[in-house]
């Protein structure tokens, strides 16, 4: 078995991280990067999985489906994404807490959305 498919961090521990979310960021070209370390991710954008999101007000998920770029530079996933509205029918707005402890919406499969109380 090759070393870069041996499990890392806590996933070597069978524990699956938190995802990180965090705004979608351009550089100067308008070209999509990771807002962590300025790496291009414009190839990644597609349905990304949210580990354990932080769900604003009393909803509780283990993982969250959405729309956005994808950066696996890192030792835990970097998801960002997209606006809601950006998204055809069929998905839905969550609010959840990113990683500057500020609530965003996110968009989310309609079938995937959770109940809030």
């Amino acid at each position: 078995m090759s070393e870069s498919s041996e499990p890392t961090g806590l996933a070597a521990h069978g524990i699956r991280p938190k995802t990180i979310l965090r705004e979608p960021t351009t550089n100067g070209e308008e070209k999509q990067i990771c807002p962590e370390d300025g790496r291009p991710i414009g190839g990644t954008l597609g349905t990304q999985t949210i580990a354990h999101p932080e769900i604003a007000g009393d909803g509780e998920a283990d993982e969250l489906l959405t729309h956005g770029w994808l950066c696996v530079a890192h030792p835990t996933p970097i998801v960002m994404p997209r606006h809601p509205s950006e998204m055809p029918d069929g998905w839905e707005s969550v609010e959840l807490v990113i990683a500057d402890q500020r609530t965003r919406e996110v968009p989310v499969p309609v079938e995937e959305v959770p109940d809030v109380e």
